[in-house]
């Protein structure tokens, strides 16, 4: 009896059909990765303002969150975010202040940005003196990619915060009827 060694056409077939359906499902992969990524610090962030919102009451003192820089808040939020209380009022980190939690840059997959001021303060009964909000885009990628991928929170004057959300279904989403743009 000889033994014949080799692939029948079916194999080869099934191996070129599975080849073929990897390859093609890869660019949709790394996108649902990357947005599971900006989602992840996009809930981090909103957990973030929540827990400097709690300590504001807890503590019965204003709570301020920025990208602190030599003990004074800066205007790059894509720096490290610092939250710390501001016993004195001063939006500098001094004193009697104390840091409650860091969230280092090299830890975030957005660049972020404030469209308000260098910093954000919770008042010690829980309300927030500078309403606005924040957007997040991916750090690298195509411009339309990262459009569709960026998020925006909003922090109202009662401290809370909500995410903005695609009014049109075209897949970037919108505040007051202006759509989002990474673009500088």
């Amino acid at each position: 009896m000889i033994k014949q060694q080799g692939t029948t056409l079916l194999e080869l077939l099934t191996v070129l059909v599975i080849s073929t359906t990897i390859v093609l499902s890869l660019p949709n992969f790394s996108k649902l990765l990357d947005r599971e990524a900006i989602n992840s610090d996009a809930f981090h962030l909103k957990k973030l303002l929540a827990t400097a919102r709690a300590e504001a009451v807890r503590s019965n003192v204003n709570v301020v969150v920025c990208p602190l820089s030599e003990q004074s808040c800066g205007s790059d939020w894509g720096q490290t975010l610092t939250i710390f209380t501001d016993n004195n009022n001063d939006e500098e980190f001094n004193g009697e202040d104390r840091v409650i939690k860091v969230w280092p840059e090299n830890e975030r997959a957005v660049d972020l940005s404030w469209n308000n001021r260098r910093y954000l303060r919770f008042k010690a009964t829980g309300l927030n003196k500078d309403p606005g909000t924040f957007t997040l885009c991916p750090k690298q990628g195509e411009q339309e990619d990262k459009d569709e991928l960026a998020i925006m929170l909003t922090i109202n004057m009662g401290g809370r915060s909500y995410f903005q959300r695609d009014i049109d279904g075209d897949g970037i989403v919108e505040k007051s009827g202006k759509k989002l743009s990474c673009d500088g």
